[in-house]
């Protein structure tokens, strides 16, 4: 819908401008969750390769290059999440269930970090 309401180029520097924003936003929401170096190297490294292939989607604007965008979008949730499950398991965590209540997600505690810690 943004590129029928403001254009193909404002949308892909929207593209861009969010791309930077999740690199930065995964780092801040691995570091508040106290996540290891496997964690921090896989958020940079696909962070890295979104924002190359948004530049990439701005400096040559084809169809092509766009669905490589949104494909890598994809890619990149489910790598992520990967990312955090194997960061977790790297720690040495166990995962068991457990009950979680709506106070261990009060913004600053960093308990929601540790309710996997035995």
């Amino acid at each position: 819908m943004l590129p029928v309401t403001a254009g193909e180029a404002a949308t892909r520097r929207h593209i861009t401008a969010y791309a930077v924003t999740l690199l930065l936003a995964s780092l801040a929401i691995g570091w508040q969750a106290g996540l290891g170096y496997p964690y921090f190297a896989a958020a940079a490294l696909l962070g890295g390769r979104f924002v190359q292939l948004a530049l990439a989607l701005q400096r040559t604007p084809t169809e092509p290059a766009a669905w490589a965008v949104f494909g890598y979008s994809n890619a990149y949730l489910f790598l992520l999440f990967g990312a955090i499950i194997a960061d977790i398991g790297w720690v040495g965590l166990c995962i068991t269930p457990i009950a979680i209540s709506l106070k261990d997600f009060i913004p600053g505690s960093n308990r929601a970090a540790r309710l996997f810690w035995n």
